[in-house]
């Protein structure tokens, strides 16, 4: 006999408690790295800034880079938790990315 199991597991049709947190979470930790990287724009902005030793320039602007890179990350996956969380509200199957 055969014995593939055939049950169809339910899809979920609600974000997950973890889920559902890390959305909850997104708009203040956007909002931390939005922060971080005004700052360091500001740093980098000053006419007296390039006038510093090459090594601190370059960290400043790779730690820049990084938290704008960051702020991206970090807005697109706020952006597909909220997809999940209106689908959910729909009624329409939700799956984690």
């Amino acid at each position: 006999p055969d014995r593939t199991d055939t049950r169809v597991r339910p899809a979920a049709r609600k974000l997950s408690y973890k889920l559902k947190r890390e959305l909850d979470a997104l708009p203040d930790r956007i909002a931390e790295l939005e922060a971080r990287v005004t700052e360091l724009r500001g740093v980098v902005n000053d006419g007296a800034f390039y006038r510093r030793p090459q090594a601190e320039v370059q960290r400043f602007v790779n730690d820049l880079e990084l938290a704008e890179r960051e702020v991206e990350t970090a807005v697109e996956r706020w952006a597909e938790l909220e997809r999940l969380a209106e689908l959910a509200a729909a009624g329409d199957d939700v799956t984690a990315p």
